[in-house]
């Protein structure tokens, strides 16, 4: 009878929504110590509460890291891959479409991740975005990022020599509402 030196499960802590998440991604979850409250419910989010969960992500692939290089993981339940990890968090479709593609690039921009952590010290909302909209969603931060740090986009007028600025209007993403 193998023997485990990790920690001993006794019954998950976890209480995320129960159609989400199996029992054993419960225990994962229990194991790498993830707040319930971070744990994937299916609801919309605001831009603000996904970068939160993106960190507490992060910290679980590295403490996953370090159980898996002290050899403590439980032998009673399978070692998760990175994919397991994120569904702890967010589905597959909004990984690949919104997660995997934004945040790693936000990293560059010290004030976004503030504005994004909600810092009490960071930019307003006109000084981050350029414009203030209501809510802010993943359309926004995309084009945020490929514009260099703005949603005003400068476009030359017919004759080249005047500016005119044009506000970048989002979608309507569940991803950016509360």
């Amino acid at each position: 009878m193998a023997v485990s030196t990790g920690p001993v499960i006794t019954s998950p802590a976890v209480q995320a929504a129960p159609n989400l998440l199996t029992s054993e991604q419960r225990l994962i979850a229990t194991v790498l110590e993830i707040p319930s409250n971070m744990l994937r419910t299916g609801a919309a989010l605001t831009l603000q509460a996904n970068y939160a969960r993106y960190i507490v992500y992060l910290d679980s692939c590295q403490k996953l890291a370090d159980i898996k290089k002290a050899s403590t993981w439980p032998v009673e339940l399978k070692v998760p891959t990175t994919m397991d990890i994120v569904l702890l968090f967010i589905g597959k479709s909004a990984w690949y479409e919104s997660w995997s593609k934004t945040f790693p690039n936000v990293t560059k921009h010290p004030d976004m991740v503030k504005w994004l952590k909600s810092d009490t010290d960071r930019k307003s909302d006109l000084e981050i975005w350029g414009v203030v909209h209501n809510v802010y969603n993943f359309s926004h931060l995309t084009t945020w990022l490929g514009n260099g740090g703005t949603l005003v986009v400068e476009k030359k007028s017919k004759k080249g020599k005047e500016k005119e600025k044009v506000s970048h209007k989002g979608g309507s993403s569940k991803a950016g509402r509360k």
